[in-house]
C-alpha cells in the first residue's frame, strides 16, 4: 500500500502541443521518492498509448495531490524505491 507522501506518475490528455491538459490516469506503481518516479515516466507514456488525445504529458505527483477518481489503482503493483 502507499503512503500519501509517495509519488505516482500522473498522465494528462492535452490538446495539440500540450495546451489545455486534463488529468486522465495515474500509474499503478507508487514510488518512495520523486527520482524513482521520474525514472519511469518514459516507460509509462509508452505503456499508455491507449489514451485518446492529440498529446499526452506525464509528471510525478505526490499521491495526496492526485484527483481522487484516479487514485484507486495506484499501489496495486509493488512500491518502488530509488
Amino acid at each position: 500500500m502507499f503512503s500519501p507522501a509517495d509519488f505516482a506518475v500522473l498522465l494528462f490528455a492535452c490538446a495539440d502541443g500540450g495546451a489545455m491538459c486534463e488529468p486522465v490516469a495515474a500509474s499503478t506503481m507508487s514510488f518512495e521518492n520523486e527520482a524513482a518516479c521520474i525514472a519511469t515516466i518514459d516507460a509509462e507514456l509508452e505503456r499508455r498509448m491507449d489514451i485518446d488525445a492529440p498529446w499526452i504529458e506525464a509528471e510525478c505527483t505526490k499521491i495526496e495531490k492526485i484527483p481522487v477518481a484516479l487514485v484507486p489503482h495506484v499501489g496495486e503493483n509493488p512500491k518502488q524505491s530509488g
